[in-house]
């Protein structure tokens, strides 16, 4: 009897024991960070001023919404070539404002290989473990080109460049009216030894071991076919440009809202982009000019296999080649709107409209100002693109520009689509 008493109570207490874990778990589940946001802006030369007025408009609209609710914010800043600091932005409700807590500091440019970007990645992990994790990043952006295939960077620009740079000790600019004319594209980094290529990106992301929820690139031509491909496996979702971002970026203070949350609202997101640079008119300056789009990296696949299919059973006609919308300022050009492109090269209506029912799966918002402004100042006296057509993604599979004709096949887009 004593023994059976004795067994009854162990029974009891095991099972109370396991009643009480379960209800850790869950409570740890419950209140676990449910998103890690990285804010990712290695170096990127004559950008880093505007990168700080960046974190500036987060910070603010973090203090607007006196704080960032079960999400958590890691910056990585890079204030010189080889010196850069991952920190975390967390809310002072004392005080009301942001605080930057120091994580680690980074000597060298290890931001360039896919080692580098694991290791700053697993370092977010370690620090600020999450269910969902983003990244924001912000830099000089050419969609999915190699660096290796430039002569110059971007191809044929120098001359121009020095131009615009010149122009930049004008009294106007130093009045602070002309900076903001430029964009995230003009000025990039000369030295491919602090630029990073989109598959190392993609490689980074895989060392790490996650899948973003979304990648929004505050960059210039990233929003490309050939770059959703090449991402696939490593986020669900992009936020991008088919042409070029004006120097000021993103308006974080807007968008913030629709972003830092386990489920963002990306037409949301996508539409405050577009209502600020319809109004966008520093120092009395209209600048209406922008485009961005989201993109479901989940569809890309089926994308792909469709468009194996249309390039498998016809080929451009080279004298419509002209008549395709371009997205870009480069001669000859480099980004085509990729839906114009796949109707002017695909005469069946059946397999054109499979390709067209899926488009308005993978687009899940696109916007775009009139007009949209280029300052690569290849082609002498073009300030401007006034696209007839923009699916919301571009694509180059019909460029015969140097830079395609030298590094697309080596894209994991050409590959799975010719």
């Amino acid at each position: 009897m004593t023994r059976r008493l004795t067994q009854t109570l162990c029974l009891l207490a095991i099972a109370m024991m396991a009643l009480v874990a379960c209800g850790d778990d869950e409570e740890t589940v419950e209140d676990m960070n449910k998103q890690t946001i990285l804010i990712y802006m290695p170096w990127a030369g004559n950008l880093y001023e505007f990168f700080t007025e960046n974190i500036d408009s987060i910070e603010s609209a973090i203090v607007a919404n006196k704080g960032m609710g079960k999400s958590r914010v890691m910056l990585y800043l890079s204030e010189s070539p080889q010196e850069s600091k991952l920190s975390e932005i967390v809310y002072n409700a004392t005080t009301r404002k942001c605080e930057r807590q120091l994580v680690k500091s980074y000597s060298g440019a290890e931001y360039t290989t896919a080692e580098g970007i694991a290791s700053i990645l697993n370092e977010v992990k370690a620090h600020a473990e999450a269910l969902n994790y983003a990244m924001i990043i912000g830099c000089h952006g050419t969609g999915w080109t190699f660096k290796d295939a430039w002569n110059n960077y971007p191809y044929r620009a120098p001359g121009q460049r020095g131009a615009l740079k010149a122009s930049a000790t004008t009294a106007a600019t130093e009045a602070g009216a002309n900076k903001w004319d430029a964009t995230r594209f003009y000025g990039a980094l000369e030295n491919p030894t602090f630029q990073t290529d989109v598959n190392v990106l993609a490689e980074g992301i895989a060392q790490a071991g996650i899948k973003m929820q979304y990648i929004l690139f505050d960059d210039c031509y990233m929003g490309n076919i050939e770059t959703a491909y090449e991402l696939r496996n490593a986020t669900n979702f992009i936020i991008a440009s088919t042409s070029e971002v004006l120097v000021f970026g993103m308006p974080y203070h807007t968008m913030w809202d629709y972003l830092c949350t386990p489920t963002p609202n990306y037409a949301a997101a996508v539409k405050e982009f577009l209502t600020f640079y319809q109004n966008y008119a520093p120092y009395g300056e209209p600048l209406h000019f922008g485009t961005l789009s989201a993109i479901d990296c989940r569809e890309m696949d089926k994308v792909a296999e469709i468009m194996k299919h249309v390039n498998e059973s016809f080929q451009l006609d080279e004298n419509l080649r002209d008549s395709i919308q371009r997205l870009d300022g480069f001669a000859p050009v480099l980004f085509y709107d990729f839906m114009d492109y796949v109707e002017h090269v695909c005469t069946d209506p059946l397999l054109l409209n499979k390709m067209k029912n899926e488009m308005n799966i993978l687009i899940k918002s696109t916007v775009s100002t009139d007009s949209i402004r280029t300052a690569v100042g290849v082609i002498p006296g073009m300030r401007f693109i006034v696209p007839k057509t923009n699916c919301g993604i571009s694509v180059s599979d019909p460029s015969t520009h140097p830079v395609t004709t030298r590094s697309h096949h080596r894209t994991a887009w050409y590959q799975a689509t010719h």
